[in-house]
C-alpha cells in the first residue's frame, strides 16, 4: 500500500443478524494510509468456511459504509508470507493515529466495553454515524 501511515490489528468488533442469528465478528486489519483507509481480513483460502463469508461480507458492508476499502487476503506467495513473518517479530514503536488512546484509558476507567468505546469514539461517529447490519 503506498503511503502507509500506520496498520492497526483488530480494530473493532462487528455485530451483524444473519438468518441463524445475531454474530460477531473482528475484522483482523485497518490500514490507515495517505490515499485512505482499508479494512482487511487475513484467511488461508483452505480455511474459509460458509460463517467466515457472513463475517466478510458484513466487514464489506462496513467498509463501504465509511468509505473505506475492504479485502480479504486469501493466498500468498511463499516469500510473502516468510516476509510478513519476519515483520511481525520485529517490534516498532506502537503510534495512535486515530488519537484513541485517551478515549479507551477513560472507557477503561469508567468500566465500558469495548463495542462501547468504539460506538462513542468522535472518529466513527463522525466519518460512519452507527453502522447496524
Amino acid at each position: 500500500m503506498a503511503g502507509l501511515v500506520d496498520v492497526l490489528s483488530q480494530p473493532m468488533r462487528l455485530r451483524f443478524d444473519t438468518v441463524t442469528g445475531r454474530r460477531g465478528h473482528i475484522p483482523d486489519f485497518l490500514a490507515v494510509t495517505r490515499t485512505g483507509i482499508s479494512l482487511i481480513d487475513v484467511r488461508p483460502r483452505t480455511l474459509i468456511a460458509p460463517e467466515d463469508l457472513e463475517a466478510f461480507a458484513a466487514s464489506a458492508e462496513v467498509a463501504l459504509a465509511c468509505g473505506w476499502h475492504y479485502t480479504v487476503a486469501a493466498g500468498w506467495k511463499e516469500h510473502v508470507t516468510a516476509a510478513a513473518d519476519a515483520f511481525s517479530s520485529q517490534r516498532r514503536p506502537l503510534s495512535d493515529p486515530l488519537a484513541l488512546g485517551p478515549a479507551l484509558v477513560a472507557a477503561a476507567r469508567d468500566g465500558r466495553t469495548l463495542g462501547e468505546v468504539v460506538d462513542t469514539a468522535p472518529w466513527i461517529r463522525r466519518r460512519c454515524g452507527r453502522v447496524r447490519l
